[in-house]
């Protein structure tokens, strides 16, 4: 959903209304110039959006699949977490030693590492389970898909595609809802 944030400005501003409701961004960079946040907080914000992105998408993809399924929250939230460190660091390696082959394939055998990415991280978390390597193999199809449409309608969302700069939904540089 969209998160709403209400400020108390001077009425004057408002409309005669008391209050506006601004992107959280805006709001972050106010507390950054004031001093009271940290220059690191829009990519631990980033970061935290991706990482509940992820959460989200394979909670979605778990009621999806019959083969998929978590124990617990906490197995959840561990395994995007898992998911995406181990994208970020152990899949470039396998990309680059599996490179003659991924080119023999045309791409194609990327769908494979994705695959073998989400077994890795179901053998490391033990409340996440998933029956079996064709299931790992729509699984990493579905979590990509589903998550770029997701961060494409976050504003101010980790994707950074061009096309939608800011998320597909408006308020980019305005107000989101006045109330």
């Amino acid at each position: 959903g969209v998160v709403v944030q209400l400020v108390r400005i001077p009425a004057c501003h408002a409309g005669g209304r008391g209050f506006e409701s601004r992107p959280l961004r805006h709001i972050i960079v106010s507390f950054r110039k004031s001093g009271i946040l940290p220059a690191m907080t829009p990519h631990i914000t980033q970061f935290l959006l991706h990482w509940a992105t992820m959460s989200f998408c394979l909670w979605v993809a778990s009621h999806v699949f019959k083969g998929v399924s978590f124990s617990s929250f906490g197995a959840l939230v561990i395994s995007a977490l898992l998911l995406g460190l181990v994208n970020g660091y152990v899949r470039p390696a396998l990309i680059f030693l599996t490179l003659p082959l991924t080119l023999l394939t045309l791409g194609f055998f990327l769908l494979v590492i994705n695959a073998l990415m989400v077994q890795f991280v179901a053998y490391l978390v033990s409340g996440f389970d998933v029956s079996s390597f064709w299931t790992a193999f729509f699984l990493s199809i579905f979590v990509s898909i589903f998550s770029f449409i997701v961060e494409l309608m976050i504003p101010g969302g980790s994707s950074g595609y061009p096309m939608f700069p800011g998320g597909i939904f408006p308020g980019n540089g305005g107000h989101v809802i006045s109330v």
